[in-house]
């Protein structure tokens, strides 16, 4: 498989690479004569006339599903290259070549549309976000403000208690001294 891969692509390479044979010039003129005029294939879309493009919406229907694929391992390039037969024709190559840059352009058209009509929705919701970060922001202060403060309130009562807690014993201590005193004069 891997050798007719290779030997495939440079089918193609060798194709692509092929110049026509250059006849020099022997003294007569080829408007002498008449050679039937093959219709040349454009490659350059924006030669070709409007007339014979079709519709955006047929040529974007027309897409594969293939390339539409989400698997990482797709390659567009072999995908292609495996449809090719083993009789190459250039013409058809030609055609299939444009075909795809007619694709490419139409679905580039359609991202950029698809991209300016949502722009103004996008920049909406990105200010959205912003507020919201912000609103984040001022929330995270005030809650590490108030653990802060917490922190403090609660060092503040733990010392309250000790306070209170000393307090309680030397008004114990002070009735136990105060009880005895009574014991003591009474006898």
């Amino acid at each position: 498989m891997a050798h007719r891969m290779d030997e495939l692509k440079q089918k193609l390479l060798g194709l692509i690479n092929k110049q026509p044979p250059k006849i020099p010039s022997m003294g007569f003129n080829d408007a002498n004569y008449h050679f039937s005029q093959v219709p040349t294939l454009s490659i350059n879309s924006k030669t070709a006339p409007e007339v014979d493009r079709p519709a955006d919406q047929d040529i974007l229907e027309g897409i594969e599903a293939a390339y539409f694929s989400m698997r990482e391992d797709f390659d567009i390039c072999r995908f292609e290259l495996e449809k090719l037969p083993d009789m190459l024709d250039c013409d058809q190559i030609q055609r299939d070549f444009k075909k795809l840059k007619q694709q490419h352009q139409v679905v580039s058209k359609k991202v950029l549309q698809l991209i300016l009509e949502h722009q103004n929705g996008c920049s909406a919701e990105f200010e959205k976000i912003v507020k919201v970060l912000e609103q984040v922001k001022i929330a995270l202060d005030l809650c590490r403000n108030s653990r802060r403060e917490l922190n403090v309130a609660r060092k503040q009562f733990t010392s309250s208690l000790g306070i209170l807690a000393n307090y309680r014993k030397r008004k114990s201590a002070q009735n136990l001294l105060n009880n005895l005193m009574m014991i003591k004069n009474l006898f």
